[in-house]
């Protein structure tokens, strides 16, 4: 009887354990990441004159500051973006049990832990989801929601000879395997600068070369074929990784990349401090990539995850 009531007790304990960090994870993925890429866009010159343009933690302990200022709260301009943004990453009902039963089927044959954090994307709805798989009720516990950039071969029919080309994004489950951190640099194209990395220290998820399609759109004399009816389509690979992409010319939610998924440094940052997909990465509660800086936090590693579930739509 004793036993009994003792393996009820640390079920309890650990389903509330669980819970409270459920909600610890909801709450901070809100205000980090969805909340703070709006205060990011309209406060981004004040930010970087605070703070250096890699340093997130800086960024987000000033947004929490500037949150209190009656000119911020009055922001009205602000105040639409935030409940747009929130609207665009909103999951129904339906919805979250659609693509539940749906990660349940692809990962029928597939060992989980116990809890363990998984990822998804829905490239018609261009979103990233991130979920917590709980053994004990054999479900998945939604963490929070962002847009980003996927893979458009479309846009193949805009390149020069030479250029980099344009693939769709694979579909299908995979595994984070490899990794390394940007080193913010910057690009020109037509005049605009960007970073197609993402700042500093942002983690590159790398996934490695998979099957995928493209178009070609040249004929033999390298020359560019403008009637979209006469473009061949190819079998290619495309060197899969998610990653981050800062750029003012192309916004999150659209899918414009080359074939890899783009996100925000928000978005990226809570990936990395939260274990979110860095189980091949930690061992022994120890950051194991001997040539690879660790995150600046470490938190959740008992959920880490590496599964990134890629659907063309829900």
């Amino acid at each position: 009887m004793k036993r009994i009531i003792l393996v009820l007790s640390l079920f309890v304990s650990n389903l509330f354990a669980t819970s409270n960090s459920i909600e610890n994870l909801k709450e901070q993925f809100n205000q980090n990441v969805v909340e703070a890429t709006i205060y990011k866009k309209h406060y981004k010159e004040y930010l970087f004159d605070v703070c250096k343009e890699y340093d997130i933690e800086c960024q987000l302990q000033t947004i929490n500051r500037i949150k209190k200022y009656k000119s911020v709260q009055t922001n009205n301009l602000l105040q639409y973006d935030l409940l747009r943004q929130k609207n665009r990453v909103h999951l129904s009902d339906e919805y979250l049990q659609k693509l539940i039963l749906r990660l349940k089927k692809e990962f029928q044959y597939k060992s989980l832990k116990d809890q363990e954090f998984v990822s998804s994307i829905d490239l018609r709805r261009q979103i990233y989801i991130i979920l917590l798989y709980d053994k004990s009720i054999d479900s998945f516990h939604l963490i929070g929601t962002d847009l980003i950039s996927s893979g458009n071969m479309e846009k193949e029919a805009n390149i020069k000879w030479g250029d980099d080309h344009y693939f769709n994004t694979p579909t299908g489950v995979f595994k984070v395997t490899s990794g390394w951190r940007s080193e913010g640099k910057y690009k020109v194209d037509q005049n605009i600068s960007y970073q197609p990395y993402g700042s500093k220290n942002r983690f590159i998820y790398h996934v490695g070369k998979l099957d995928t399609k493209r178009y070609h759109v040249f004929d033999s004399k390298k020359q560019k074929i403008n009637d979209p009816k006469k473009w061949k389509l190819l079998k290619d690979k495309v060197d899969f990784a998610i990653h981050s992409h800062n750029s003012d010319r192309s916004q999150m939610g659209e899918a414009l990349s080359h074939g890899c998924v783009r996100m925000t440094d928000q978005l990226n940052y809570f990936l990395d401090v939260n274990s979110i997909l860095h189980k091949k990465f930690i061992k022994d509660s120890q950051w194991k990539k001997r040539f690879v800086k660790k995150p600046s936090q470490m938190k959740y590693k008992e959920f880490a995850g590496e599964y990134l579930v890629i659907f063309k739509h829900i």
